[in-house]
């Protein structure tokens, strides 16, 4: 039985991508009243890779979530009317903010899933949108290091993020600048 968020495929730059709709089903309802009341829990998650809502492009947004099922549909519904990208991380079936502090939603992760799944051969610029609760277990720099790419810290709002992330990046450059600054001072007095 296919997945009720799963509307079809599509092969873009010669690998096969699932295409999923933004709109919340019957059967999700369902799924996440079930969970609520702790029926199949340890198995309400959805496959790790990359997703594509709408019709993306090289150009579009990437989002990133935790493959436990209530994280990815919160993320899917807010994205209806968006054609983004949405690349699910591999956090054992826990939420965004428990497998950050687990350390199962990381920098590790992140790099592995971008690299695994070949981010680069769809996009062909170097973004990733994070969610808020994840920050704590993404090391910014390291993973720009890593991957080359740059990621905001918030999806709660979705107004706003394409201006939030124009700016996230030489913000924390700004920042690290000013801190090393601060620091070699205080050694210095």
């Amino acid at each position: 039985m296919k997945d009720s968020y799963i509307i079809g495929d599509s092969t873009i730059a010669g690998s096969t991508v699932i295409r999923i709709s933004t709109d919340i089903s019957l059967a999700d309802y369902l799924g996440a009243v079930m969970v609520r009341w702790g029926i199949n829990r340890n198995n309400y998650r959805v496959n790790p890779g990359l997703y594509s809502a709408g019709s993306p492009g090289a150009e579009s947004d990437v989002f990133v979530t935790a493959n436990y099922k209530l994280s990815f549909d919160t993320l899917r519904k807010n994205l209806a009317g968006i054609n983004c990208w949405v690349l699910v991380l591999d956090t054992k079936g826990i939420n965004v903010w428990c497998a950050a502090g687990k350390g199962t939603f990381g920098t590790e992760e992140l790099v592995r899933r971008i690299h695994n799944v070949a981010l680069d051969k769809f996009v062909n610029h170097k973004r990733i949108i994070l969610p808020q609760l994840g920050a704590a277990g993404i090391a910014a720099i390291s993973s720009f290091l890593a991957m080359n790419f740059t990621g905001s810290s918030t999806f709660t709002s979705l107004s706003g993020v394409k201006k939030e992330m124009k700016i996230s990046l030489p913000v924390q450059i700004v920042f690290a600048v000013t801190g090393i600054i601060l620091l070699v001072i205080g050694k210095l007095n």
